[in-house]
C-alpha cells in the first residue's frame, strides 16, 4: 500500500518512518498542502493523509479517482474544511484523529488561562529586561472563577477535570451533554444562562454552523463584566470584531487564543522582517490583555506520535473493511 502525507512538518518525519516500517507500508511525504498544485503526487498512491483547516477544491477529489486513491485520513480531530459529500461523489472515504491527545489541548487551555490570571504573560517581558517589581502584577486565583466549559468532548472533559483541580467551580453547556457526566460536571442546559453565570470560558467544541460565531456581541453582553475567554477549538467560534471591541471596552478582561478567525496565512509563518498583513490581528495582538499562541495546543510529542499513527491505521482499516471506527460520517 502507498500512502501520500502532505503537509508534513520535521517533527512528524521521524513518526511516519518508524511507522511505514511497523505497519508494512510506503509512506511519501512533502512539507507541501495538498491543493490544486500538488494533487499530481496523488499519482499511484491508495490513500493520502494531510493536517489543515482550509477547503478542499472538488477536483482534488476528482483527482484522487482518477488516480485510484480511495482514502483520505486527517491527521487531527477537526473535519470543517473538508467537504465529504463532493468527495463521497467521488468514492473517497474519509476518517479522522479524534483522540490524538486530548490532555494536550485541555493543558495548553489551562496554562493560557493561569498565564491571563496571573500576568505571566507581562512579566516574563518586565523580566527579559530585568524589571523585576511587583507592581501591576498582582494575579487571581482559579477557585475564585465560575469556569465555563463549551463542548465536552474528550478535551473540554479533560480541561474540565483540570479546572476542578485548582479549585473552581466548572460548569459545562453541550447541545449533546453526556449523562454520565452529570455526576461530577454542573451541565447547565440553557445557553443564556451558562453565559450568565461562566466568568472564565473555555471554547472546546468542533466548529458548525450552529456555533460559529457563538462568542459574539450579543452573547458577551450576557457574561459577567471582566470575564476572561480562552480559545482552543476554531477561530471561527468568535467573532474577532466583537471580542476586540469588548477586550477595549473592559467587558472582558482578558483573551487567550490558540486560534484566530483568519490565522490562515499567518499561523506557523515567520514575520519577523515583516507586517502580519491582517490589521485586526495586529490590533488584537498589541492589547495587553490578550494572549495569542500560533495553533500549538496539539503540538506534543505524545500527540504528534499518535496523529500520524492513527491515520495511516485509518488508512489500513478502511482498504479492509467497510466501516471504521474513525470514519467520518457524511
Amino acid at each position: 500500500m502507498k500512502i501520500i502525507n502532505f503537509g508534513v512538518r520535521e517533527d512528524e518525519r521521524q513518526y511516519f518512518e518508524r511507522f511505514a516500517t511497523e505497519f508494512g507500508v510506503q509512506c511519501f511525504t512533502t512539507d507541501r498542502p495538498l491543493d490544486n498544485n500538488t494533487m499530481h503526487l496523488l499519482k499511484g498512491m491508495d490513500g493520502v493523509t494531510d493536517i489543515t483547516t482550509r477547503c478542499y477544491a472538488p477536483e482534488i477529489y476528482q483527482m484522487m479517482q482518477a488516480q485510484g486513491a480511495k482514502y483520505f485520513s486527517l491527521r487531527q480531530a477537526g473535519f470543517d474544511g473538508l467537504n465529504c459529500v463532493d468527495g463521497r461523489r467521488y468514492g473517497v472515504r474519509f476518517a479522522r484523529v479524534p483522540d490524538y491527545s486530548p490532555n494536550a489541548i485541555s493543558e495548553h487551555s489551562v496554562a493560557l488561562a493561569l498565564m491571563l490570571l496571573r500576568n505571566l504573560h507581562t512579566g516574563y517581558m518586565r523580566w527579559h529586561n530585568q524589571d523585576y517589581r511587583l507592581e501591576g502584577l498582582i494575579g487571581k486565583e482559579i477557585r475564585d472563577y465560575t469556569v465555563g466549559i463549551l463542548g465536552t468532548g474528550h478535551i473540554g472533559l479533560e480541561a474540565a477535570r483540570a479546572f476542578q483541580g485548582f479549585g473552581g467551580r466548572v460548569i459545562a453547556y453541550d447541545v449533546a451533554p453526556r449523562p454520565e457526566e452529570r455526576q461530577w460536571l454542573d451541565y447547565v442546559d440553557d445557553l443564556d444562562d451558562f453565559f450568565r453565570q461562566a466568568n472564565l470560558i473555555g471554547i472546546y467544541m468542533p466548529l458548525n454552523d450552529g456555533n460559529r460565531h457563538i462568542i459574539n456581541q450579543h452573547n458577551i453582553a450576557k457574561m459577567p463584566d471582566g470575564t476572561i475567554i480562552i480559545n482552543v477549538a476554531r477561530g471561527e467560534h468568535i467573532k474577532t470584531d466583537d471580542l476586540y471591541q469588548a477586550l477595549l471596552t473592559g467587558k472582558l478582561a482578558g483573551a487567550a487564543l490558540d486560534v484566530y478567525e483568519g490565522e490562515r496565512g499567518i499561523f506557523h509563518q515567520d514575520f519577523s522582517t515583516r507586517i502580519v498583513p491582517d490589521e485586526l490581528f495586529r490590533k488584537l495582538e498589541a492589547l495587553p490583555n490578550v494572549i495569542i499562541t500560533p495553533h500549538i495546543a496539539f503540538n506534543t510529542d505524545h500527540a504528534v506520535r499518535n496523529m500520524v499513527k492513527i491515520s495511516l491505521e485509518n488508512i489500513i482499516n478502511m482498504a479492509k473493511c467497510d466501516k471504521i471506527k474513525n470514519e467520518i460520517p457524511y
